[in-house]
């Protein structure tokens, strides 16, 4: 047996995932086997556990399957769900054990979706209500953060009947299975509902002193989200805040724990979204400072504040940065749970959207197909709310490119997955704008202006940039009617509602700033035009040399292509 290659390659893997298996095992096994003979069948499930488990290893030991030591963790928690679809069949108790020490690891290793469904699995033929309430929350969880919160609000719904029914008086599992019923309910924007039953939560938590202070500052966390949602940003930064003081004095959590590190980084952001983005990154850096001394450089916690770090730099108009530590999440999301996984497509999308502020076309084209490839998969090929959102910004990138027949029909898809929202709604409107932009491309004005009206009653309430999409089009209109003044008009404030939205700067801004010339030019305001492009110089700079908006800009500047921006 080659023992060094072993110990180069498999011999982690071991330690990793027996380190997770008996983690596991003493959060999971031990709760799930409470009956009448409860010493004699945990003695039996735990030793079928320990029998099922050290059977994975064989096939990566190459002494016993030559070849095999390069076999990956995820590879063997494979192995371990086929062999459990077929053994164990006359075992029920030890099976659901296996199931959910499964499901653990899956959830630790970021895979949510196999998690959920061994959670699903292990609950489904479960005939003590308070376990299958337990596992019926944990798939509940699971779902959310795979980002399906419709369907994670089933399972939570059935845990909070039963916990109800069977644990009237126990605050702890109440207020534990309202914080994942709430957390569901916020992604499917149920804001009202959610609120109520995470104050709920807060008030049972809080009961309970030293014993509640980890969950308190996870109802805070979630609660704060909530408000963040509801535009009440002061609260729910206040929320944020009180949650990250409240987790790092607890003695379950400390400063340095994962959630109390989610807290932070979901604060960083909430700054970011307020415009305050040296705080947010102050806030994000030191998150990352913190996940690097204790997963290490290449860990999972890593990439997603990575994710995180890279959406704040393209904000602040760093998107060279922003396509650097979208490439970093990238790779060590590839490598630690593949090219098919929910996190990899989510660090395409960001890494997509990043290439094309720097105007790196084609590379960002390929990130996003590639990032809807794999949502669309993981959905089994229905139009989840992932797959609607890579949709739209893979169509905002073709759109741009000028290809509307390509952009129309993915735009067709999202606009009839979300047809029963208000047309004011955000994600709804987002949709309804880009499709009257494909209309204008047409000479369809009808189409356009019937598609873009309905949302004037609720324009407030929509985002700065979507208001500056609103008016926009107006002035696209109206300039196709002959209405110039009024078309100029709109589309200078259209103009400068973009520029103060992004700043001077910004590497997006320079599509609209050229869009904003060539109307300037066309209506004999040449001068204003001149000063235009020298002003557009600072965020050509920030374009890649193939970027087509900078050749563009090169070429009204009367540059040589691939010339520096002065």
């Amino acid at each position: 047996m080659n023992t060094s290659r072993w110990q180069r390659r498999g011999f982690w893997l071991l330690g990793l995932l027996a380190a997770l298996v008996v983690a596991a095992l003493v959060a999971g096994t031990l709760l799930l086997l409470r009956e009448r003979d409860r010493a004699r069948q945990e003695a039996e499930t735990t030793r079928a556990v320990s029998q099922f488990v050290t059977s994975l290893f064989e096939a990566a030991d190459p002494g016993v399957a030559d070849g095999q030591a390069g076999i990956t963790a995820i590879e063997l928690l494979d192995k371990g769900r086929q062999r459990l679809s077929r053994d164990l069949q006359t075992q029920p108790a030890t099976r659901r054990a296996l199931l959910a020490v499964l499901a653990d690891v899956y959830e630790r290793v970021a895979r949510a979706r196999e998690s959920a469904d061994l959670f699903g699995e292990a609950a489904k033929d479960e005939p003590d209500p308070l376990r299958r309430a337990q596992l019926l929350a944990r798939q509940s969880l699971s779902l959310a953060n795979e980002g399906d919160s419709k369907a994670a609000e089933a399972p939570a719904r059935e845990a909070l009947a039963l916990r109800r029914q069977h644990a009237p008086g126990d605050d702890m599992l109440l207020g534990d299975v309202e914080n994942r019923l709430a957390v569901a309910l916020t992604g499917q924007m149920k804001l009202d509902e959610a609120a109520a039953l995470l104050e709920s939560a807060l008030a049972r938590f809080r009961s309970k002193g030293e014993e509640g202070r980890s969950s308190v500052a996870s109802a805070l966390h979630n609660l704060a989200r909530v408000r963040a949602r509801q535009e009440r940003l002061d609260e729910a930064e206040a929320l944020f805040r009180e949650s990250v003081q409240v987790g790092s004095a607890s003695r379950q959590r400390g400063p340095r724990h994962n959630q109390t590190l989610v807290t932070r980084e979901q604060l960083a952001i909430l700054l970011r979204d307020r415009g305050r983005l040296g705080e947010a990154e102050a806030e994000m850096m030191q998150a990352l400072q913190a996940r690097v001394a204790v997963w290490g450089p290449h860990s999972a916690h890593v990439a997603m504040v990575l994710n995180e770090l890279g959406v704040l730099q393209q904000d602040a108009g760093r998107a060279a940065e922003a396509v650097a530590s979208h490439q970093k999440a990238l790779d060590i999301r590839r490598q630690q749970t593949g090219s098919r996984s929910f996190d990899t497509a989510i660090s395409l999308h960001n890494l997509g959207k990043a290439q094309q502020a720097v105007g790196d076309v084609k590379s960002a084209e390929v990130s996003l197909r590639e990032s809807l490839s794999v949502r669309r998969q993981l959905a089994g090929g229905t139009s989840s709310a992932a797959v609607q959102r890579a949709q739209v910004s893979l169509s905002r990138l073709l759109l741009a490119l000028q290809r509307h027949d390509e952009a129309a029909a993915l735009l067709n898809d999202v606009a009839q997955a979300r047809a029963s929202l208000a047309p004011s709604h955000v994600d709804r409107a987002t949709v309804s704008l880009m499709q009257a932009e494909v209309a204008l491309a047409r000479q369809r004005p009808t189409d356009a202006r019937g598609l873009i009206e309905p949302l004037a009653a609720g324009l407030a309430r929509l985002p700065a940039a979507q208001r500056a999409e609103f008016e926009r089009l107006q002035g696209l209109l109206a300039w196709s009617d002959g209405r110039r003044d009024d078309a100029m008009a709109r589309l200078e404030a259209a103009w400068q509602q973009e520029r103060d939205r992004q700043g001077s700067e910004h590497p997006s801004l320079l599509a609209p700033g050229l869009e904003w010339h060539q109307r300037l030019h066309a209506a004999g305001r040449r001068d204003e035009a001149a000063a235009l492009v020298g002003q557009l110089a600072a965020a050509a700079r920030r374009h890649v040399p193939a970027s087509p908006w900078r050749r563009e800009w090169e070429r009204r500047a009367g540059r040589p292509a691939g010339a520096a921006p002065a």
